[in-house]
């Protein structure tokens, strides 16, 4: 028996990852989040009872997904353009 899963992701996936991974580092690195979120400026927020958001983690995945892209339209402006036709089709 087989199950057809597709998994639809979102358009900014990667930026979604990275900023997520940047959470992991904050809590790695010991980032009082509880404490910055009380100072003003601190780019610390309390979005929940226990959540927070920082400007750490927003900057770190707007900042991955544009390199991605940036590097993506690189790849693709280096490519050789393909030719309409070959000469070797013309009889």
């Amino acid at each position: 028996m087989f199950a057809n899963v597709v998994f639809y992701l979102p358009a900014n996936v990667v930026e979604i990852v990275a900023h997520e991974l940047e959470h992991v580092l904050e809590q790695v690195d010991g980032v009082p989040l509880q404490r910055l979120a009380r100072v003003r400026g601190s780019g610390v927020a309390q979005v929940g009872p226990e959540d927070y958001e920082t400007e750490r983690a927003s900057d770190v995945g707007r900042r991955v997904s544009t390199e991605l892209d940036a590097a993506r339209r690189e790849r693709t402006d280096a490519r050789p353009a393909e030719p309409a036709m070959s000469l070797s089709a013309v009889p």
